[in-house]
């Protein structure tokens, strides 16, 4: 049974789980220092002066449900030093030498996986079409304000915002309406909300990345850089 590594972000992640399962599946370790030990982590960091990735115990057991629940991953571990077959976060130094590549796409690349048809949903949800819509919207990468407020009694009347409080806070301030707030417990709690709704409103961040692997209808506003775009059916760029 083959051995993965990971060292985070949670979006990261959820975008590595293609290579994972088009290799057979097995273990995955994530490193719960966030990769302060890695040279191609800490190298890129070093610009914003970080040094390590946010992932740590809390995101190890907000994503682990969600990850368990698929198939193609026997067994998640906290990383303490083991060997492993591959070590995932390898797909940073292919994102560095080919900007044009969206992270699944690297993650591919790096276990020689190019062929495979990464836009097959790829995390396990009865999808519905209730009329609501799950909106997320993270602090970094906000490039379309006016986005978000032309849709304001469309959000207000009929979405749900799933994030931190300070995250939904902020959202209804922008958009001068109350939105409804839900609280989750870990990954899989979104994974569900998202594939119940009728669509997927956010920026780049943990439940857009569940969105694209459940393969929902979704609006995502663009980031600076397009490491996240998703060119599937029913994925639009704002």
């Amino acid at each position: 049974m083959k051995t993965f590594k990971h060292s985070g972000d949670m979006g990261d992640i959820i975008y590595s789980l293609p290579a994972i399962r088009a290799v057979g599946g097995g273990v995955l370790y994530l490193d719960v220092d966030g990769g302060k030990d890695e040279p191609i982590i800490t190298e890129q960091l070093r610009p914003i002066k970080q040094d390590r990735l946010r992932f740590g115990e809390e995101q190890f057991g907000f994503l682990f449900p969600l990850l368990t629940a698929q198939d193609y991953i026997k067994d998640v571990r906290v990383w303490n030093g083991e060997k492993v077959d591959i070590d995932l976060n390898q797909w940073r130094k292919l994102i560095e030498q080919h900007q044009c590549l969206n992270i699944t796409e690297a993650h591919l690349r790096w276990v020689g996986k190019n062929e495979v048809k990464q836009y097959e949903p790829w995390l396990k949800g009865t999808l519905a079409d209730e009329p609501y819509i799950v909106v997320s919207r993270s602090h970094r990468f906000h490039t379309n304000d006016l986005f978000w407020l032309s849709n304001r009694l469309h959000i207000e009347e009929r979405g749900i915002f799933v994030g931190t409080e300070l995250e939904h806070e902020v959202f209804c301030v922008l958009l001068g309406v109350e939105v409804q707030f839900k609280r989750v417990e870990n990954a899989q709690e979104i994974a569900k909300l998202i594939a119940g709704g009728h669509e997927m409103w956010g920026n780049q961040s943990l439940p857009m990345a569940i969105a694209v692997g459940l393969g929902v209808k979704l609006f995502q506003e663009r980031a600076p850089v397009t490491n996240c775009i998703f060119p599937m059916r029913d994925s639009q760029y704002v």
